[in-house]
């Protein structure tokens, strides 16, 4: 039986497979196919791999060795799908970010520096840089580390707009009436920074943007709503994108729902919601953060009329269902428009296991609903 080396490692709000690249198939259709099947993919329950059956635990990230001058390791970060046979490429998870310096010290990639490790990582999904600063007093994960959890990671997300388009404002407009069902306008802003995201205030969804995620998981009509949205946001961008680039699918397209504090909550300056295809996300992810970030210092966007910072930098909180994310965004503005500098975040990092999984063969998986509806009963 075949076994592939990994490491299971959580990332802020996070938790996926991390893998070296050297250890995965080179053709990207065979990857794939190991990847989902090291995932228990497509199976709601992913009982047969190490998913977690939750969108923010159905990650892999890939590192290998960079030969990129000032680039130390080169990351990539995947979405799998849970009940569907899909790897989502081309969007970077920036919670698992913070676990890739721990990864690559622990398989020697990296020399470790103590008491702080400085690292550059190129993300491969967005080809956008981050400098992580990793506090080294022991490794987590080998055998003398201390059981207390090591401080947090610093990154810095460098020049994170455009990550997926090119353009912080992909269709050239800080707000955008989309058409959804009954010839109905809704007004959304698609903003690339750090991925790409298209936000709409909660409001205009009949929503307060602090709803539960079970309580917008049972509805169907917002959903409905949400995917319509997804569909025209990628549609709008293709139409409106000024220079060629290949089409952007409704995949790469995320939503976010966002809207003022609750009454008397002093803690945030904004909540929010990421609607994902298969669930609301129960955390507010780091990438989705950056975006909102670099919104709120674009002009009239739906998400400035909510917050609008007056300096560089400035600090945003975010309600989100798991608690509050906070990062720091340097930004400038000049006659084309905005420019973000940076964003800058701490988050835990940890790594759980290292060990080696071992996939069931291609084409070998089925989910388990049909394997039961084979079996013959026992005679008793």
């Amino acid at each position: 039986m075949n076994g592939i080396p990994c490491a299971i490692v959580r990332g802020g709000t996070s938790k996926g497979v991390f893998l070296l690249e050297e250890h995965l198939p080179a053709d990207p259709g065979e990857r794939d196919r190991l990847l989902l099947a090291l995932m228990g993919s497509p199976d709601p329950r992913q009982i047969d791999g190490l998913g977690g059956a939750d969108p923010l635990t159905s990650k892999v990230a890939i590192v290998s060795r960079s030969t990129r001058e000032g680039i130390d390791v080169e990351y990539e970060s995947l979405e799998i799908g849970i009940g569907e046979a899909q790897v989502n490429h081309g969007l970077m998870c920036g919670n698992l970010i913070a676990g890739v310096g721990y990864f690559a010290i622990a398989e020697g990639l990296i020399a470790p520096q103590s008491p702080v490790t400085t690292i550059r990582i190129f993300c491969r999904s967005n080809h956008k840089v981050i400098a992580a600063r990793i506090p080294l007093a022991t490794i987590p994960g080998d055998a003398g580390a201390g059981r207390s959890e090591p401080p947090p990671v610093s990154l810095r997300f460098e020049r994170p707009g455009g990550a997926i388009t090119g353009q912080l404002l992909p269709a050239g407009e800080p707000v955008s009436l989309l058409p959804l069902a009954a010839g109905r306008l809704l007004a959304v802003s698609i903003v690339d920074a750090g991925t790409l995201y298209a936000f709409v205030l909660a409001s205009a969804l009949g929503l307060s943007g602090d709803e539960s995620v079970a309580a917008l998981d049972a509805d169907a009509g917002l959903r409905a709503n949400i995917e319509a949205l997804r569909e025209q946001a990628a549609a709008h961008i293709n139409r409106r994108h000024a220079s060629p680039l290949a089409a952007i699918g409704p995949r790469l397209v995320k939503v976010a729902i966002v809207g003022p504090p609750p009454p008397g909550r002093r803690d945030v300056d904004i909540v929010a919601r990421i609607i994902n295809r298969a669930k609301t996300h129960k955390a507010y992810a780091v990438s989705g953060g950056i975006c909102l970030a670099a919104a709120a210092a674009v002009p009239d966007s739906v998400v400035n009329t909510l917050f609008a910072p007056h300096q560089s930098p400035f600090a945003l909180r975010i309600g989100h269902p798991s608690g509050v994310l906070t990062l720091t965004t340097r930004w400038a503005a000049g006659r084309d428009g905005v420019l973000i500098e940076a964003a800058e975040i701490a988050r835990d990092a940890r790594i759980i296991l290292r060990g080696t999984a071992y996939p069931p063969p291609a084409g070998a998986a089925m989910p388990l609903r049909a394997v039961a509806s084979r079996l013959e009963p026992f005679a008793l």
